[in-house]
């Protein structure tokens, strides 16, 4: 699908040059004379599968291809599918492969690639893959099967980590596709002028989705060779309404950690419809210390993107206080709670996503607790209406100083991902009888492994919305809205039992399959949230079998 012309959604923010924390006011005159359209094809496949000699192990497909904007095919002649196809083992040890796999019509030829990296004990990995793809139609477009249809992987070549070359030989593994999505931008450049600033040129890049959902805007305007300023703005509907605010969100140079904003105050275009001028005002603060950073937001144990009523992690510096007490500041005493809300302040913290308000659980700071390599604050994020793969600004408000937003990828659907009892990838689950599931040695005593055709309760996150859900409400429940499918030690699950329990919390009543073997097993979940959009748990979670 297009999406809407962003000649209409566009605002300059301007910045000035500053040795120290200053602010300055300016006014703006901006002029758009170029606008253009893209689009890129992604194709993710998972599956599980065995390597003889090395045990379990979760095939990763993860390929982008550029697509013409207004067809949605690929893109002569830069129409090959680009990326990686990882080994992964649990949640701490894999490998990647390199592999360029050419468009055309049903499954390509042997595709051969380079290890080009691995984590954990695979950690400087080296070696050469042959995939073989199979169960393709022979007539349908690659692309399209290899974003939406069942297919299998099979594989040979070797492994060299740690001076000890291994075989890889793997037999065909069935991989299903959730989460394939096309991504659309629409670009704007032109040139402008400020007061008393001086002169900038710009690019504005925007995506979103139609009249009843969030759109953004993220611009860059580069004022010589060294510096440059990013803005964000956000809103509902197909045009940006006048006297919308829009924030700074960094740059580099001298502009490095800028902060302001700026309103539209007039659109016009031009007689013959080629070139608009928008005009408007703002301030701009450069120089500052000590202000919130942020460094990284992601789902809970998940990737670093987000979706609606998902559990998430932002870590930074100077994110929360420096006394904050070494066991770390939670929510549960929060007055809100009293009146069936959820807090969106723990003690002066508060965060938004795209301006609203999330729900804030629990923060440490790295000055007082050493399991806090860095500053954290874990919220809940707020039910909101989206496009799909929609850029958000986060921001963070320790006290009364606000950090630059960090701008994170927010999906319309789910992001799903399970809790973990362990960085290896162990999920957070029990027994019916509330025992906690896990190996033997994981919590002795108390983890016991599950068996096959034992039904065991397992609690992922990043389900999405359920019907009917209110705002802030500290009670939430209610089935998935969509259907819950696992895959585990290469046996799938379909339609397993999935319903919310608490804010953003999901059970899967998921019952073992018979035959599955004992010791560790891979799994992963996917979700179908509507027609055809999916999302799935990251590979390399563990369920161990007796």
């Amino acid at each position: 699908m297009r999406r809407a012309s962003y000649i209409h959604t566009c605002l300059l923010l301007a910045i000035s040059v500053a040795s120290a924390q200053r602010t300055t006011n300016f006014t703006f005159t901006m002029t758009i004379t170029g606008e253009s359209n893209s689009a890129t094809g992604h194709a993710v496949g998972s599956g599980n599968g065995t390597l003889p000699g090395l045990g379990q192990v979760a095939i990763s497909v993860d390929l982008t291809q550029p697509l013409d904007a207004t067809s949605n095919t690929p893109l002569p002649p830069l129409d090959d599918y680009k990326g990686t196809i990882s080994f992964i083992f649990n949640r701490l040890d894999s490998f990647d492969v390199s592999v360029t796999i050419p468009n055309g019509n049903g499954p390509p030829s042997t595709v051969s690639g380079n290890i080009t990296g691995g984590r954990g004990a695979y950690q400087g990995a080296t070696g050469q893959v042959a995939f073989t793809f199979i169960g393709m139609s022979a007539s349908a477009p690659r692309s399209q099967a290899l974003k939406s249809g069942a297919y299998a992987i099979a594989a040979t070549g070797n492994v060299t980590v740690g001076g000890k070359t291994s075989a890889i030989n793997l037999l065909n593994t069935s991989m299903v596709t959730p989460g394939s999505s096309d991504i659309f931008r629409d670009s704007n450049t032109g040139s402008a002028m400020f007061s008393p600033l001086g002169n900038a040129t710009f690019e504005i890049i925007g995506h979103g989705g139609d009249n009843n959902t969030r759109q953004s805007v993220i611009s860059t305007f580069k004022f010589n060779a060294d510096d440059s300023v990013s803005t964000f703005f956000t809103f509902i509907g197909d045009t940006l309404p006048l006297n919308t605010t829009g924030v700074i969100i960094g740059g580099t140079g001298a502009y490095t950690g800028a902060t302001g904003s700026a309103n539209l105050a007039s659109f016009s275009m031009s007689a013959d419809g080629k070139s608009a001028t928008i005009t408007g005002s703002g301030y701009v603060t450069t120089g500052a210390t000590g202000i919130p950073v942020i460094t990284g937001v992601s789902t809970a144990f998940g990737s670093d993107e987000l979706a609606p009523n998902t559990w998430a992690a932002i870590k930074g510096n100077n994110l929360v206080p420096t006394n904050t007490p070494s066991t770390g500041m939670t929510w549960s005493s929060a007055p809100e709670f009293a009146q069936g809300k959820m807090p969106t302040s723990v003690q002066g913290i508060s965060v938004t996503v795209s301006g609203v308000p999330a729900y804030v659980s629990f923060y440490c700071s790295a000055a007082t607790d050493n399991d806090c390599a860095t500053d954290q604050i874990n919220i809940l994020t707020p039910l909101d209406v989206l496009g799909d793969n929609t850029p958000a600004a986060v921001v963070v408000t320790n006290g009364s100083v606000s950090s630059a937003p960090f701008i994170v990828n927010e999906v319309s659907f789910g992001e799903p991902s399970f809790l973990l009892f362990s960085p290896k990838g162990y999920v957070v689950g029990v027994h019916l009888d509330g025992s906690l599931l896990g190996p033997t040695t994981l919590y002795p005593g108390l983890s016991t492994p599950a068996k096959a055709g034992e039904t065991v309760l397992l609690f992922p996150i990043g389900y999405g919305i359920p019907k009917g859900a209110t705002q802030g409400s500290a009670a939430q429940s209610g089935a998935v809205q969509g259907t819950v499918n696992c895959e585990i030690g290469g046996r799938v699950v379909q339609n397993v039992p999935a319903n919310l329990i608490s804010p953003g919390l999901t059970q899967l009543n998921f019952t073992i399959p018979a035959g599955t073997p004992s010791g560790d097993n891979l799994i992963f979940c996917a979700g179908l949230f509507s027609g055809s959009t999916s999302g799935r748990t990251p590979l390399g979670n563990l369920i161990t079998i007796q």
